[in-house]
C-alpha cells in the first residue's frame, strides 16, 4: 500500500465511522468527487443521474463564486491572437490539431454539448435562464468595459452584447466599491457604443457602512429596497435603449428583481460581472447544489483532503480532515479529482522548482526549473508557464506517470487540473471544465 506524502492519519475511531455520510457497507458512495468547482459539481451531477451514489468533497466554494458569469468555451485562438474567436465551433479542431496534449483533445463535441445543456437544466429548475451555443461567440462587457467573448451567458448578460451605435445607460451604485459605471462607459465609448454612467446614491443602501456584491443583492431581493432602486433609476434614465447594472440584481429573488426593473424603466435591462465574490456565480452554484441534493448526491463543504492511499494502481482511500474532525476516512470504487490547479490549490508550487499534485501525488507537467515558471513579461502573449502545468491524462481522463502508462486505474482528473492548456490566455475555462468533467463520468 503506498500512501501520499500528505499529512498521515490514524485509522478510523467509532467517533469518525458516526461520521461517515453513509452509515452501512451497502451505501457505501459508487463514486467520490474532490471539489466543487464547476468541473466537481458538473461530474456529480452526470453521475448522480446517471443514478450512482455520489459523494462531493470540498475544502471550499470552489471557483464557481469567483467566475464572473459568462460561460467561456473558446476566446482566443492562438492564445497570442488580439481577434476573438467569432466561432467555438469551428476553432476546436483547429486547437486540438496544434495541441493534441489540449484537454480538448480527450472529449467530443457531444460531451460539450451535453453538459451545458446539463447546466441549462439544472440552472432553470431553479428559475435562472442560460442562453447560447457553440456556433458563435457574445461580445459581452467586462468590468471595466472591455468585451470577453462567451459562448454561454445568463440571459440577464446576454442582454448586454452592445454594438456600434446601442445607446447604454451604466448604472450602480455609490456604495458599492470597485465598480465604476464612468469608467466602464467611457471604455464602451470609445469602442463605438453610446455609454452613459451613472452612479445612484440609494438611502436604504448608503446607511450601511460595508457594500458588497452579494448584500447589495441581498438587499434587492427585498420590494422596499427595491422600490427605491427603481425610482432612482427612471430618473436618471434619459434616452437609453437599455440599461446596464452590476451584477447585483437580487441574490434568492434574481428573476423577480429583474423583471421588476425592466417592468418600470420600460427598456431591456442586463447585467455586467463585478469582481469577485460574484453573485452570478452564487447563484448558479446554489441551482447545482439544490439540483445535486435532489438526486440524492451528499455534499459536505469545508472538508479537506490531507491524505490518501493506493494499493495495486487503484486510489482505496481518502483522509480528510474539518472543523473538529480529523482523520474522517472515505472510500469509493472510482473517485473524480477536481481540485483545480495553481490558482485552485489544487496544484502546489514549491520552493525549490517542484509543481505537485497535492492528493493522491500524480505526475504534472511543469517547467524543469523555477526561473522557467514565469515569463519577465507580466503580460506575455503566450501567458505564464508555471499556469500550464497540470496532470497528463488518456482520453479516458486516467493519470499518467511520466512513461505513458496509467498511474491509477480508478481516478480521472478534470477540469483546471489538466495541463497543457492556459485557460485564462484562452478564454476556456468553463468550456474544459464542463466538457472533461462530462467525459469523465461517461468512461467510468
Amino acid at each position: 500500500m503506498k500512501t501520499s506524502r500528505t499529512r498521515s492519519s490514524r485509522a478510523t475511531s467509532r467517533r469518525d465511522a458516526r461520521l461517515y455520510p453513509w452509515e452501512d457497507a451497502t451505501r457505501i458512495p459508487d463514486l467520490i468527487v474532490i471539489g466543487a468547482g464547476y468541473s466537481g459539481l458538473t461530474a456529480a451531477l452526470r453521475a448522480a443521474e446517471g443514478g450512482r451514489r455520489v459523494l462531493l468533497l470540498s475544502k471550499g466554494l470552489g471557483t464557481t463564486h469567483w467566475a464572473g458569469g459568462p460561460l467561456d468555451v473558446m476566446g482566443y485562438f492562438p492564445v497570442d491572437s488580439s481577434t476573438p474567436v467569432r466561432s467555438p465551433d469551428a476553432a476546436l479542431a483547429q486547437v486540438v490539431a496544434d495541441n493534441p496534449q489540449h484537454p480538448y483533445a480527450r472529449v467530443r463535441r457531444g460531451d460539450l454539448v451535453e453538459a451545458f445543456a446539463a447546466l441549462q437544466q439544472a440552472a432553470a429548475a431553479h428559475g435562472l435562464s442560460y442562453v447560447g451555443g457553440l456556433d458563435r461567440n457574445m461580445m459581452l462587457p467586462t468590468p471595466v468595459g472591455g468585451l470577453k467573448p462567451s459562448a454561454f451567458a445568463p440571459k440577464v448578460m446576454a442582454a448586454g452584447e452592445l454594438r456600434p451605435g446601442d445607446k447604454a445607460l451604466i448604472l450602480s451604485f455609490n456604495r458599492l466599491s470597485d465598480f465604476f459605471p464612468a469608467l466602464l462607459a467611457a471604455n464602451l465609448t470609445v469602442q463605438g457604443i453610446e455609454a452613459r454612467g451613472v452612479g445612484l446614491d440609494v438611502p436604504a443602501i448608503d446607511r450601511l457602512k460595508v457594500m458588497t456584491p452579494v448584500l447589495l443583492a441581498q438587499l434587492l431581493d427585498d420590494p422596499g429596497t427595491r422600490k427605491e432602486a427603481i425610482r432612482m433609476a427612471k430618473a436618471a434614465l434619459g434616452r437609453e435603449t437599455r440599461v446596464g447594472f452590476p451584477a447585483v440584481l437580487g441574490f434568492q429573488r434574481s428573476a423577480e428583481v429583474i423583471a421588476d426593473f425592466e417592468r418600470a424603466l420600460g427598456v431591456p435591462v442586463f447585467e455586467i460581472p463585478t469582481l469577485p465574490p460574484s453573485v452570478t456565480g452564487y447563484r448558479l452554484f446554489n441551482a447545482l447544489r439544490t439540483r445535486l441534493e435532489s438526486r440524492g448526491v451528499r455534499i459536505i463543504i469545508g472538508s479537506q483532503v490531507i491524505a490518501s492511499e493506493t494499493s495495486g494502481g487503484r486510489a482505496t482511500t481518502i483522509v480528510t480532515e474539518a472543523a473538529g474532525q480529523r482523520g474522517v476516512r472515505y472510500s469509493a470504487p472510482d473517485f473524480i479529482l477536481a481540485t483545480g490547479g495553481i490558482q485552485g490549490g489544487g496544484m502546489l508550487a514549491e520552493y525549490g522548482g517542484k509543481v505537485r499534485e497535492v492528493i493522491f501525488d500524480l505526475p504534472v507537467t511543469a517547467p524543469e526549473s523555477q526561473t522557467a515558471w514565469t515569463d519577465p513579461r507580466f503580460l506575455a502573449p503566450q501567458g505564464q508557464p508555471l499556469y500550464r502545468s497540470g496532470v497528463v491524462v488518456n482520453d479516458a481522463l486516467q493519470p499518467l506517470d511520466t512513461a505513458g502508462l496509467v498511474a491509477l486505474e480508478n481516478v480521472r482528473v478534470v477540469g483546471s487540473a489538466l495541463g497543457h492548456w492556459d485557460a485564462w490566455r484562452e478564454k476556456s475555462h468553463e468550456g474544459v471544465c464542463l466538457a472533461t468533467a462530462w467525459r469523465a463520468v461517461g468512461a467510468l
